[in-house]
């Protein structure tokens, strides 16, 4: 019987989830960089891979074209949705719902007062700006993908799972960062992916299973994961 590094249940058969999700790799990344893939059950993978394919596309439509660390993810999401790159009839279609989706998720203001930004993906000021476009994230999408990679990545430096009665939390905001770097400047240990999946770990001496870390996604996306004895 193997156990998924997920939701910790057990099964004769697995699949191999990617920790860094595959799609999310930049067209520049090295072909001898290593794709960490973990022990997962089908529920967890399918679920995972979903919440993956919408954070890609909204968190793609802001990024540049050109961007080193994000070489090819906004042209990636273009293509998603543009019913000319579709194999055929039924894909285009999907394409095109895909598309509409989309368009309904975006929100355009003419002020930007009341509205709460991720890090790094606030307003680009320039010139003047009549009308703001913008697209909702889910706090809730963040926080399972940022700890599904935790724990991927906690599997894969320590060599086992993170049990039922240890704790899990995923910040993605600056509070406590100014510290948080700090420590992770002196003892932390960095994991390189290429250059758009960076990964700094610590693990305390004191305390052999707990675990500190700090991802970066397109030079952007950032947030901290803390695995904890209870």
């Amino acid at each position: 019987m193997k156990q998924c590094v997920y939701c910790l249940r057990k099964a004769k058969k697995m699949t191999k989830d990617h920790v860094f999700p595959k799609s999310w790799y930049p067209r520049n990344t090295p072909k001898q960089i290593e794709r960490w893939t973990v022990p997962s059950c089908y529920s967890c993978n399918q679920k995972f891979k979903e919440i993956e394919e919408d954070l890609k596309l909204r968190i793609g439509l802001t990024l540049a074209p050109d961007d080193f660390n994000a070489l090819g993810i906004a042209d990636d999401v273009r293509r998603s949705y543009d019913p000319s790159c579709a194999r055929n009839k039924k894909d285009a279609d999907n394409r095109k719902m895909k598309k509409e989706k989309i368009l309904k998720n975006f929100i355009r203001e003419a002020s930007l007062e009341n509205k709460r930004f991720m890090p790094n993906f606030g307003p680009q000021r320039s010139g003047k700006i009549k009308v703001y476009s913008m697209v909702e994230i889910s706090p809730e999408s963040v926080r399972r993908i940022g700890g599904k990679i935790i724990l991927g990545a906690y599997y894969k430096i320590l060599g086992k799972l993170v049990e039922s009665d240890m704790s899990l939390d995923i910040y993605t905001d600056d509070a406590g960062a100014d510290d948080f770097e700090s420590l992770m400047s002196k003892y932390g240990k960095k994991n390189y992916f290429g250059p758009g999946i960076n990964l700094v770990t610590a693990i305390p001496a004191d305390e052999k299973s707990a675990f500190v870390a700090k991802v970066t996604i397109w030079g952007r996306f950032i947030f901290r994961g803390f695995v904890l004895t209870q």
